[in-house]
């Protein structure tokens, strides 16, 4: 390079710009890697709360001794969470209940009907704007 006097010291201008370029190539993926990771995690949370809502109320389905078709509300409804990052999220829960072949004790007293509960989970995510849901599925025997 050139030549300094003498008691200087510091960085030539070539090496300021090298140093910076090399900063930035590296940065740059580092940004990229870091955004998406906390996209991913939004995500697998929204998930999560998904999961949980159709969870709980299947765990009610079971818990109920004696259940019918007509004891299902067939309406959906919306539950608002918030999210890691304090966002309200609207998650809509619906329920589809269908009869599978109906069974009779041997002397044909006794009516008894398997049900197969679907929970649905709906929520749109907010990053890609995709439709996104869960669906958990039971059947209930000799209901």
């Amino acid at each position: 390079m050139g030549t300094r006097l003498s008691g200087e010291s510091g960085f030539t201008l070539v090496e300021v710009v090298m140093s910076a370029l090399i900063l930035v190539v590296v940065l740059i993926p580092l940004v990229q890697i870091i955004n998406r990771g906390v996209l991913l995690s939004q995500q697998a949370q929204e998930k999560t709360i998904a999961m949980g809502l159709a969870t709980d109320y299947l765990e009610q389905v079971l818990s109920t001794a004696h259940l019918t078709v007509s004891d299902f509300d067939k309406t959906h409804y919306t539950i608002d969470k918030y999210t890691q990052v304090n966002r309200k999220k609207s998650f809509t829960r619906w329920v589809v209940v269908s009869t599978k072949e109906t069974k009779y004790s041997k002397n044909r007293a006794y009516q008894f009907n398997d049900l197969l509960v679907t929970v649905t989970v709906h929520w749109i995510d907010n990053w890609s704007g995709q439709d996104r849901h869960v669906d958990l599925t039971t059947e209930l025997l000799g209901r």
